[in-house]
């Protein structure tokens, strides 16, 4: 009982709680679906925008300046993927090794999604783990 007390005590025991909390809530949220990149059956509404965007800016056979540009989408003037929410710096960066990549690949679930809703349990993990500490110690 006394190591778990000082485990607790100790000052990155709220950031590992939180960090745990957090991934398991993300994966509860989200599931296992969204984790992998050849599962786009999840992917609706604004998702998809992104995704089809993706699409043509990977199978587009041109190299364009500025990089994120495709002419696949608006032909024959072109757009860039910025304009379309499409994760520009992602998609650039997956471009070279496209090939390589399963069909369909999308970019969108997975870890940035899973980033993102664990981010955000594990703040208010980490809020009611302090506020707790807090009421703990005032009495």
């Amino acid at each position: 009982m006394e190591r778990l007390r000082r485990l607790l005590a100790s000052r990155a025991a709220p950031f590992a709680v939180a960090t745990v909390v957090g991934i398991s809530a993300a994966l509860l949220l989200v599931g296992r679906g969204a984790l992998n990149p050849s599962n786009v059956g999840w992917i609706a509404g604004d998702a998809a925008t992104y995704y089809s965007a993706w699409e043509q800016y990977r199978h587009d056979p041109h190299v364009h300046f500025p990089l994120p540009w495709t002419e696949r989408i608006g032909y024959p003037v072109g757009t860039s993927l910025a304009l379309l929410d499409a994760i520009p710096l992602a998609a650039v960066l997956l471009r070279p090794v496209s090939a390589l990549l399963p069909v369909p690949f999308q970019y969108l679930g997975g870890l940035p999604r899973l980033r993102t809703t664990s981010s955000q349990a594990t703040r208010v993990s980490l809020s009611s783990f302090a506020s707790s500490i807090r009421s703990r110690r005032s009495t």
